[in-house]
């Protein structure tokens, strides 16, 4: 509970808590001495008189022997009360606690009706006087003061005694003082602390503000006031010098980010950590930037080879395939008759030449593609392949019937799938291929497994461009395409595309 406090609000408990407790500490002592002293000398004062009035019984009734205790003198001797205020009193008791003297406060009462069975007659019955603050027969709290005295053929004894509440009177009024005094010192004390807290906690909380700041990235505005505490300035200054230098620091991080990587720094010194990281960090953008650059350059390179290779593929398909068949119905045409069997040669050609166009719109964008699906568009080339070769190729395909990936994402699996299998066609000599395309929690897959000869000299091989650009399709949706391959066992293609460029 103590932790979750403010700074603030743990100075004014803590001076409040010890002031408080030493001046109620001071006081409760005070007020303990002065009561325990007023009460000794009060109890010493009844004592004094007590003896007196013993002695004056016991002289007066040495010499008249023949006299009662209710005699007119030894009553006068019982009531002189001076000395012992207005609740004071002295009475006679005998050995069975019955007094034999009138009572102060009773008297039209017969005395030997009256029992004082209190704690001092019972202290004089066993050890001869008592001397304590206890109740009186009345059972009101009086300080007792009592001794035998001597009688011949009877024992008696005297106490004498006045009320507490008159005889404290100087402790209460002493506890009242002392009570306005705590008062009045508790409030001087709060105000004080309040005082005293707020002038140490608002400098701590200036530069709590600071650091949070700093912590959060933002570089405070506002100047915190001078500090009255040596140690707190010198935090004070720290500080200011971390807010400059957090200062040279962003900015030379924000020259780096937009790419001036001249812009001068240099760190605190040899332990700054966060200065040297930067330094690396610059040194490695500037790196990074430059190899970005460069494949950039590659890629573009690549990608423009592929569309004069897509172009040139076209143009030899048009002249070798469609071109020769339109050559020869043109031949059959200019020819000076046209025989009727002719015709069907005629619209033989045409039919081949339709098919021909067919085949090539497919080969530059299929169509089952942008209208059927990936799964759709994979089987149409599976299809074709097979015909066109005696590779059997078989696809599987486990994507959901639900699952349509973006334009993207299609196009480039259904490019390095096409890719991958023209390369089988022409290089590896396969009888069996298989097409598989599934997905986990993060990527699409897509696997081109076949049975043929492989290679044991990757690097010439897969730097080739049909492989480079296979793996420039992957890279560009931030992908990857790995081809896995040794001599006689074959080559395996591996495409793994992130979610983040598919729709589900």
């Amino acid at each position: 509970m103590f932790r979750k406090l403010s700074i603030f609000q743990r100075l004014v408990i803590s001076y409040l808590g010890l002031g408080w407790m030493m001046l109620l500490i001071a006081s409760l002592f005070y007020y303990h001495t002065f009561k325990t002293a007023l009460l000794e000398r009060t109890l010493e004062q009844l004592s004094s008189i007590n003896m007196l009035k013993r002695i004056q019984i016991e002289e007066y009734l040495a010499k008249n022997t023949n006299i009662s205790i209710a005699d007119p003198q030894i009553k006068f001797i019982l009531r002189e009360n001076t000395g012992i205020g207005q609740t004071g009193e002295s009475y006679l008791i005998d050995q069975t606690l019955r007094m034999r003297s009138q009572s102060r406060f009773f008297p039209e009462k017969n005395p030997l009706e009256i029992l004082v069975n209190t704690e001092s007659a019972q202290l004089i019955l066993q050890y001869g006087e008592s001397k304590l603050l206890c109740p009186d027969y009345r059972q009101v709290p009086v300080l007792s003061v009592g001794r035998w005295v001597t009688k011949q053929g009877e024992r008696i004894a005297i106490l004498t005694e006045i009320d507490e509440s008159e005889a404290m009177k100087p402790v209460y009024k002493i506890r009242d003082f002392i009570v306005i005094y705590v008062v009045s010192s508790s409030i001087l004390i709060t105000i004080i602390t309040l005082l005293l807290a707020g002038k140490l906690s608002k400098p701590i909380l200036q530069l709590k503000s600071m650091i949070e700041s700093l912590a959060l990235g933002k570089i405070p505005d506002e100047k915190v006031a001078a500090m009255d505490f040596k140690e707190l300035e010198e935090i004070h200054q720290a500080l200011e010098k971390l807010k400059d230098e957090f200062l040279n620091t962003s900015h030379f991080a924000k020259e780096t980010g937009n790419g001036n990587f001249e812009a001068n720094f240099s760190p605190l010194s040899q332990d700054d950590i966060l200065g040297h990281a930067l330094i690396q960090m610059r040194d490695k953008l500037k790196s990074l930037t430059e190899s970005q650059l460069l494949m950039q350059r590659q890629r573009a390179s690549a990608l423009l080879e592929g569309q004069e290779k897509e172009r040139e593929f076209i143009s030899r398909e048009l002249h070798d395939g469609v071109g020769q068949l339109l050559t020869g119905i043109k031949l059959m045409l200019e020819s000076e008759k046209i025989h009727f069997e002719k015709k069907d040669q005629i619209k033989e050609l045409l039919s081949e030449t339709i098919m021909e166009v067919r085949r090539i719109s497919q080969s530059a964008m299929p169509p089952a593609l942008a209208g059927l699906g990936l799964e759709a568009a994979l089987n149409n080339l599976r299809r074709i392949m097979s015909a066109k070769n005696t590779v059997k190729i078989e696809l599987e395909y486990e994507l959901s019937p639900t699952f349509k990936g973006d334009f993207e994402t299609n196009i480039c699996l259904y490019r390095i799938c096409q890719e991958a299998l023209n390369n089988m066609v022409k290089y590896s000599e396969a009888t069996r291929c298989l097409i598989h395309l599934w997905r986990d929690e993060k990527l699409i897959r897509m696997t081109i497994a076949d049975n043929g000869k492989g290679f044991d000299k990757p690097s010439k091989i897969l730097n080739g461009n049909g492989l480079r650009n296979m793996k420039e399709r992957a890279a560009m949706l931030q992908g990857a395409c790995r081809i896995v391959t040794s001599e006689g066992k074959g080559t395996t293609v591996h495409v793994e595309i992130p979610f983040s460029h598919t729709l589900n």
